[in-house]
């Protein structure tokens, strides 16, 4: 399993890891990114068990940071998303290379130090495997000028999660929000199964579909 980080020079170097844990310390350890021409990725193509476990802090103001599986936030961990894109996909179409029913792709612990998700981009590529596991849960509000992207209009790989992209643990408030599944089939749509407020735009792409449990609420 392979890590690749751009250098400063262009070069790349690799790294061979499946978890990268944010340790905590009494001055917090973090992982930060700031600077728009750098980007992780950990996990290939093929694989969707890597994961980034956070017990310290969380940091993204610019750049892209994707994840071949899940980000886990733990109890007492920081989380800061200003700007840049946090992209996870832990969904390969097998259930022995993707991530472990039960699981959750986004997951944020309650009793976090603090949750600030005020503007970027967090894309959820396929929603999971396991019919007991949800792509998001996390029980923060998302702030308005926050986008979160479910699909990329061209993966179709079927889920088994009967709530799709949604669920019941989704967030209460999310900022803009782009629902590119890019087909029907497969439990790759959106179900809405406790309140939810949208509080910039809602875009509809091809393939997508929204099933409402509960009520929706779009302002802008």
């Amino acid at each position: 399993m392979e890590v690749i980080i751009p250098t400063d020079r262009g070069i790349k170097k690799i790294a061979t890891c499946n978890i990268v844990r944010i340790e905590a310390h009494s001055n917090y350890s973090t992982l930060y990114f700031d600077n728009a021409a750098r980007t992780l990725q950990l996990g290939g193509n093929e694989d969707g068990d890597f994961m980034i476990d956070n017990y310290g802090a969380l940091i993204i103001s610019n750049g892209s940071l994707t994840v071949r599986g899940r980000v886990k936030l733990n109890k007492a961990s920081r989380f800061n998303m200003t700007v840049g894109n946090l992209v996870i996909d832990g969904n390969t179409g097998n259930t022995i290379t993707s991530l472990q029913n039960g699981l959750f792709l986004f997951e944020a612990a309650p009793q976090m130090q603090s949750f600030a998700f005020t503007g970027g981009t967090l894309q959820i590529v396929d929603p999971p495997i396991g019919v007991a596991s949800q792509a998001i849960s996390c029980p923060y509000n998302f702030g308005i000028n926050s986008t979160l992207i479910l699909g990329n209009g061209v993966s179709v790989t079927a889920s088994n999660s009967p709530g799709g992209f949604g669920g019941s643990l989704f967030p209460p408030v999310i900022g803009r929000l782009v629902l590119n599944a890019g087909t029907t089939a497969g439990n790759r749509q959106l179900t809405i199964s406790k309140p939810l407020s949208v509080k910039g735009s809602f875009e509809i792409r091809t393939g997508s579909n929204v099933l409402l449990q509960s009520e929706l609420r779009v302002t802008q």
